[in-house]
């Protein structure tokens, strides 16, 4: 194959690798300087290729060898570059990326050696690229690749499946072996592209058994922290029953009082008498914020835990009770939603400064649930999901993704955002039919 006709090959690689680092990286800048990222990243892989092409047409010697690993090298750097997380993440896009811009080389020079038609061979090769970014995107849609790998145990050690995989196919294809003057390493270089795929498939699947693996554990403590919460209101309502028995036994001698304090004309005393009984009657009433029980109970529980840490608890609520199919899930992801604000309320230093404010209202079909609170630090927000990110990199926590999740499955729509301290977070959730 003459040098020009596998430039543009090379050239289509470059842009298909370039494309799915776009695509499936969340990017770190906006979207101006990401694509200026893009563009100089391929121009100066268009130099390098210009140079491959004229050692690969035989066997690729030293100099070819060294301008494919500074061009590998320079696509890792934009991977790095461009994405948001600068870690395994990146890196196992980044040489994904790589091994299936390989491939799609090798998979056009096979259809080229077999048919002898360049532009068959073209075709064939967008083909693949086509094809390989329907599926990964097919499968990114409902979860991103770099959510999947935000788990960082095993992360590293995955990046050694397309390391390993792009090794195998440019050692049967490139060197020392070589499609171009020996044919015996072509159908091995077929059946290597074909286990390439295979073994993605199976990362995936993996990837995905982890992740419900940890919605699963994620849920399993937010049920736990459900029924230490229900405990501590049943604990609650004894405490309450008791006070009441104690108002109940001392309320005949108040009466008794009374008649003996208005014989006396003493009505001073008998205001006070009333006005203890008073205080003690509301300390024994159950605030109801809204008819729905597992809402009425979460909200009952934060108010109690911030009157406790002194955050000043504001709320107001006002939905019809929900179907029991929904009512302990819906309570689940308010409750993660109100346990963030009460830890980010919780770490402000000043105690007149705390607060978390709920509102949670019917409108037009839908409900919804804004909660506000303050936070002390620095926000930083993921593009690809809009939620807040943690300092040390791990991305939101289980909360806040099991919000996000229940958003996604129910046609709901989650908004976050922070300024001058406060942090909102805001959900439009579709009401059911029927109530």
């Amino acid at each position: 194959m003459s040098e020009a006709p596998l430039f543009v090959p090379l050239r289509v690689a470059s842009a298909f690798l370039l494309g799915f680092l776009w695509l499936f990286l969340p990017h770190r800048y906006g979207r101006a300087a990401s694509a200026a990222i893009v563009l100089v990243s391929y121009g100066l892989t268009g130099f390098l290729e210009a140079f491959i092409c004229r050692h690969i047409t035989q066997s690729i010697d030293a100099r070819g060898m060294a301008v494919l690993a500074a061009e590998m090298l320079i696509t890792l750097c934009t991977a790095m570059l461009l994405g948001e997380h600068r870690d395994s993440r990146s890196l196992f896009v980044g040489l994904s990326a790589c091994t299936c811009a390989l491939s799609s080389i090798i998979l056009g020079s096979l259809i080229y050696w077999w048919v002898g038609n360049p532009a068959l061979a073209l075709t064939g090769q967008a083909g693949f690229n086509a094809c390989t970014v329907a599926v990964f995107y097919s499968h990114n849609k409902q979860t991103p690749l770099t959510e999947l790998l935000a788990d960082r145990k095993g992360r590293a050690r995955l990046c050694f499946i397309p390391l390993t995989c792009f090794f195998a196919i440019f050692a049967s294809s490139i060197w020392p072996g070589n499609i171009f003057t020996d044919p015996a390493c072509r159908p091995i270089s077929a059946m290597l592209l074909v286990l390439l795929f295979l073994s993605y498939r199976l990362v995936m699947e993996l990837l995905r058994a982890q992740e419900r693996d940890n919605w699963l554990r994620a849920n399993n403590e937010i049920l736990n922290a459900y029924a230490h919460g229900l405990k501590q209101q049943i604990e609650r309502t004894a405490k309450e029953q008791e006070a009441l028995a104690v108002i109940r036994h001392d309320i005949r001698h108040r009466a008794n009082l009374v008649q003996y304090y208005l014989s006396e004309g003493n009505t001073e005393a008998v205001r006070e008498m009333v006005a203890r009984v008073n205080a003690q009657l509301d300390a024994t009433v159950e605030r109801r914020w809204c008819a729905d029980t597992a809402l009425n109970w979460v909200l009952n529980s934060t108010a109690q835990r911030a009157e406790e840490r002194q955050i000043r608890f504001e709320c107001s609520a006002d939905i019809p009770p929900l179907p029991e199919a929904k009512e302990l899930e819906f309570g689940t992801i308010v409750l993660n939603l109100l346990e963030n604000a009460y830890n980010a309320a919780e770490r402000v230093p000043e105690r007149g400064k705390r607060f978390i404010r709920v509102s949670v209202q019917p409108v037009k079909g839908q409900v919804f649930l804004r909660v506000d609170n303050a936070y002390c630090g620095m926000l930083k927000f993921s593009p690809s999901t809009g939620l807040p990110v943690l300092q040390q990199g791990e991305g939101h926590g289980y909360g806040l993704r099991s919000v996000l999740a229940f958003a996604q499955a129910h046609q709901a729509t989650l908004d976050c955002a922070a300024s001058e301290g406060v942090f909102h977070a805001r959900l439009l959730i579709p009401l059911p039919k029927k109530l």
